[in-house]
């Protein structure tokens, strides 16, 4: 029997392979088309959406070769499975090898069962067909509980690598403050369906992935080895041939869909992203009648959502296409191509199949039959085992997608951890000018390190000129990044040097002053969250209300690798102390807001902070408590557990009145901390709210948020304070929506409890609180100064006046 293509064959081969690389390309294009929204952290203009996956066929910079996906895939997937895999998981796994090579000893006998039972329907033997379907009824329990056996274990491996990597997601995300500085990033966005969604999406595929691998490959070994002892190595190894030809076509073939799962995820995490917007900001939006413009941008984003999920659809027909006809019905015939040869009689007139069974005699029809059906099924088996391995490429091709999507995020998070992040500079602005020339001088020292030992290439993030300029595109942006080669971003700042800005006098301009501006463009620049110097005092001992993890280098010296923490600054404060040492005040962004904040507070010295707004009020906090980048000068301050932040609008936090008067702490926490309910009922009764206590009692479980008026909740942010008694207190329009008379008792509760406040109001009655005022003019001066006996007294006298707003001769007079 000849086996030899014919014309008709060869034509249809050919006809295949271009239609095959007709859709590739189509395929490669659609999913490099940039899906952009109007969302802040979108690529700048000109640039590039980034594609990801770990092969992305040159849709990325050209001097990513194919092996460095490869190489990068491999990093990031097995980095992932360490953090899937523990102890339980590999156990769980190992069982569940276990179970599969059951379940292909169960199919080979089902397989031997059937035959059985049509022999004896053919043979008309009664007897028999009754003893055989006997021993069938029999299995069938057994059989059907390792199937639910290993089902339940598939899932509970699922649940497993999920909740591990889940908590591990959380767990980077969630400490110190590395949640807010992702939010200050503009390198990813939807956290929330990155944790939910893609976690879960990624523990599926790759739990999924090594089932759909491990029973394939035991069944082609298993049934391999039995058909070669029945018709010969030939059918079952052209099989394999065949279907693994068909299998590196195929994955070559959906290399696109990992591109198109990535951005699928992106723009569902968009979308979530624009509804909840509107959600959260349901009264503003009603107040300014904006429904039906939100409604235009929900839309529009949605818009896009679906326009890619038909393109992805499309290229999922058009790949299930090629695939029915190449692995399915191109397998069958193949099949049974193959499987016909040991049972047609050679030139000689013996069939194969008599001399492989050694029989000097024809075989009986029957006997042809039994091994007929017998072989085909073996062979139909392990033709679907190997069909599920190149099936298993389609399932490497989405969990790369699903890979790219949850690495992405624990890199950045790592980035967050070494005090880095991205951020879009503002044009023009002495920040952006200097974080550019650090780098500059950084990637200088890299290229010269690099000569001086010789190496045949700068390390990643060297410049090939000292002191070159960013390198732009043509339209004058500069270029965009591509993860993970962010150290070869022109715009990269270093990690390494931390300068010290030397402090500026009032009056007296500092470097950062004297700094050029001359950054003209908006640029995206990678930056580091201390360039000055941070000095973190001494904490007092006997702290109650404390975080254990906080304590000994606060949030900046520890989650930033600050060298100045307590223990590695010899001279600095022993006890808590707040001072600026001509240190800038300005944005993420690059804004300068104060241009030379020089300013001391020691204990027991409250001091007001007043100005317009947009002056740097709060903004000074900020940096002060580590959510914004010192960009210059020395900042002195305690540990972050020394220093309160009570806001205007105070977070409330799901849980029973206690959680709320607790929080940060949890109950647990607190209580190990010695904090007792007469603790927390006394914090009440001083700040005004024992009659919460006694309506709804410490441990109902409310919406606080609803319940608790605005003045309550501000009320409830000084129980907190007064519960934990730290050094200091910054108060940020905290008494806004008190009276005057409840916000007296307030402050006055702060002195006695010794709590140095730092306050930001306007209401002329809180003069007499303090000690000292900063006053900001808003275009980036200030004066610091002493409260005179005569404003304390006309505060006294006064105290329902605004103060700030109506008597500018007495509030700026020095």
């Amino acid at each position: 029997m000849s086996l030899a293509p014919s014309r008709p064959a060869i034509g249809f081969v050919a006809g295949m392979a271009l239609t095959a690389l007709v859709i590739r390309e189509v395929g490669n294009r659609t999913a490099d088309v940039a899906v952009r929204t109007s969302r802040p952290s979108a690529p700048e203009p000109g640039t590039r959406r980034r594609t990801t996956g770990p092969e992305d066929d040159g849709r990325r910079s050209s001097s990513r070769t194919a092996a460095h996906e490869r190489a990068l895939f491999t990093a990031r997937i097995l980095r992932l499975l360490r953090i899937c895999g523990g102890p339980a998981e590999i156990g769980i796994a190992a069982a569940i090898a276990g179970l599969l090579a059951a379940r292909t000893a169960a199919d080979l006998f089902v397989i031997r069962a059937q035959t059985s039972l049509e022999a004896a329907i053919v043979m008309g033997k009664p007897g028999a067909f009754g003893e055989r379907m006997q021993n069938f009824v029999a299995a069938v329990l057994p059989i059907s509980a390792l199937n639910a056996v290993l089902k339940f274990a598939l899932s509970e491996l699922r649940t497993r690598a999920r909740e591990r990597l889940t908590h591990h997601l959380t767990q980077k995300w969630l400490q110190g403050r590395t949640f807010f500085l992702q939010s200050q990033d503009d390198r990813i966005a939807g956290v929330d369906q990155l944790i939910t969604t893609d976690a879960n999406n990624f523990a599926r595929s790759v739990v999924d992935l090594y089932s759909n691998l491990a029973k394939p490959a035991l069944d082609l070994v298993v049934f391999g080895n039995f058909l070669g002892a029945s018709i010969g190595v030939g059918p079952p190894a052209g099989m394999l041939a065949y279907l693994g030809a068909a299998g590196a076509a195929m994955t070559w073939l959906r290399r696109p869909m990992s591109a198109f799962v990535a951005n699928q995820a992106r723009l569902e995490g968009e979308f979530r992203f624009v509804t909840s917007r509107v959600v959260n900001s349901s009264e503003m939006v009603a107040f300014m009648d904006g429904g039906e413009r939100e409604r235009t941008v929900v839309d529009g984003v949605f818009d896009l959502l679906a326009g890619h999920s038909r393109a992805s659809a499309a290229f999922g027909a058009a790949t299930s296409f090629v695939d029915d006809v190449v692995t399915k019905y191109g397998a069958t015939a193949i099949g049974f191509t193959l499987l016909s040869r040991p049972f047609m009689p050679g030139p000689d007139g013996v069939l194969p199949v008599q001399r492989l069974a050694g029989s000097s005699k024809p075989l009986s029809q029957q006997a042809v039959s039994t091994a007929y059906y017998s072989s085909g099924r073996m062979l139909l088996n392990m033709s679907q085992a190997a069909g599920r391995l190149v099936s298993a490429g389609r399932e490497l091709t989405r969990l790369s997608g699903h890979t790219s999507r949850v690495s992405e995020l624990l890199e950045v998070l790592d980035d967050l951890e070494s005090g880095h992040y991205w951020r879009t500079m503002a044009a023009g602005s002495r920040v952006s000018a200097m974080v550019v020339q650090e780098a500059a001088k950084d990637r200088a020292a890299a290229a010269t390190g690099a000569a001086q030992t010789g190496a045949a290439d700068p390390p990643a993030g060297a410049s090939t000129a000292a002191g070159s300029a960013p390198a732009t595109s043509s339209d004058g942006s500069l270029p965009s990044r591509t993860e993970p080669d962010r150290a070869a971003e022109p715009r990269t700042a270093s990690a390494t040097a931390v300068p010290t800005s030397s402090a500026a006098s009032p009056g007296q301009a500092s470097d950062f002053d004297r700094m050029p501006t001359a950054i003209t463009t908006a640029v995206r620049a990678r930056l580091r969250h201390v360039y000055g110097r941070l000095v973190v005092t001494g904490a007092r001992s006997g702290l109650k209300m404390c975080r254990s993890k906080s304590i000994p280098g606060s949030f900046a010296a520890t989650a930033f690798g600050d060298p100045d923490s307590p223990e590695a600054a010899p001279g600095s404060p022993a006890s808590p102390t707040i001072r600026f040492e001509g240190c800038p005040v300005a944005t993420p962004s690059g804004d300068v807001l104060l241009r030379s904040l020089t300013l001391e507070v020691p204990p027991g010295t409250n001091v007001l902070v007043a100005g317009p707004n947009g002056a740097g009020k709060s903004s000074m906090f900020r940096v002060l408590a580590g959510l914004w980048p010192l960009f210059g000068g020395t900042l002195v301050r305690p540990p972050l557990d020394e220093l309160v932040y009570v806001p205007q609008s105070s977070f409330m936090p799901l849980g029973s009145l206690r959680d709320c008067v607790v929080y940060p702490l949890s109950p647990d926490e607190a209580r190990d901390a010695g904090v007792t309910d007469d603790d927390v009922r006394a914090v009440l009764a001083d700040v005004s709210l024992g009659h919460l206590v006694e309506r709804e009692g410490l441990d109902t479980v409310r919406s606080w948020d609803e319940i608790l008026s605005g003045g309550e909740r501000q009320r409830l942010s000084f129980a907190r304070v007064f519960l934990r008694k730290p050094a200091y207190a910054i108060v940020d329009e905290a008494t806004s929506q008190v009276s005057v008379d409840v916000e007296a008792k307030l402050y006055q509760r702060c002195s006695d409890l010794g709590i140095t406040l730092f306050s930001v109001s306007h209401r002329r009655s809180l003069w007499r609180f303090h000690a000292k005022i900063l006053l900001l003019d808003g275009s980036g001066g200030y004066v610091f100064r002493a409260i005179t006996e005569r404003e304390q007294r006309e505060a006294a006298s006064s105290p329902g006046s605004e103060g700030d707003q109506g008597r500018g001769p007495v509030v700026f007079g020095s």
